[in-house]
């Protein structure tokens, strides 16, 4: 481990002390206070002193504790939200998390995936795992708080599992959207994502 300053380490304690347990630390947030080297080093002594937990490389996680359960983590979802505020990426769920979300399947993924216009990374908690798959802008331009939602969860649904139960509850979350905002995220959708969401629209009109 790389030696440092003791007042280096020391001022990185000092803040993190004034921190909410369950919180997400993130190397850069400490770069007033010395070289990066000095500060993941000072990170990773904390993590030796079971001050801090290591999520993933760049990663750490000022964890609740208590007498019998051990470290208490916050939610997968808590987990990612503040890793992308940390690193200033923009994270939306995708795969079987979207079809969860959005009510489309009662099944709770051991592993949440998240597309990002940052960098890919894979976040382990305990058993669990968090995924950001870095993606193309385009897919960031959807602006609807269903449709960016609907249109990755009908993507890793696939068109041979839409069941007339499916098709119902899409009904339903199609009506929660701007008739113009799902138009325009339409756009960027597969052909017969599109095409499906279309003729459901045209039974709820």
């Amino acid at each position: 481990m790389v030696k440092q300053a003791p007042s280096i380490q020391k001022a990185v304690e000092n803040r993190i002390n004034r921190m909410r347990n369950g919180t997400v630390i993130v190397p850069r947030e400490f770069s007033r206070l010395g070289s990066d080297v000095a500060i993941r080093a000072a990170l990773q002594r904390l993590c030796a002193q079971k001050k801090l937990v290591r999520l993933t490389t760049g990663v750490y996680l000022l964890p609740k504790k208590d007498p019998i359960l051990g470290f208490i983590y916050p939610s997968l979802e808590e987990i990612a939200v503040a890793i992308a505020k940390r690193v200033d990426a923009e994270i939306r769920p995708t795969g079987a998390y979207a079809l969860n979300q959005l009510g489309l399947s009662t099944q709770v993924p051991t592993n949440h995936v998240y597309i990002t216009d940052g960098q890919s990374r894979v976040i382990k908690v305990g058993k669990a795992k968090i995924l950001f798959k870095h993606a193309a802008p385009s897919k960031f331009e959807r602006k609807g708080k269903i449709s960016s939602l609907l249109i990755p969860a009908l993507e890793a649904l696939g068109k041979d599992h839409l069941t007339e139960t499916v098709s119902d509850k899409i009904k339903e979350l199609i009506t929660k959207e701007k008739p113009l905002t799902l138009a325009r995220d339409l756009q960027s959708a597969p052909s017969w994502v599109r095409k499906y969401i279309m003729d459901l629209q045209k039974d709820v009109k």
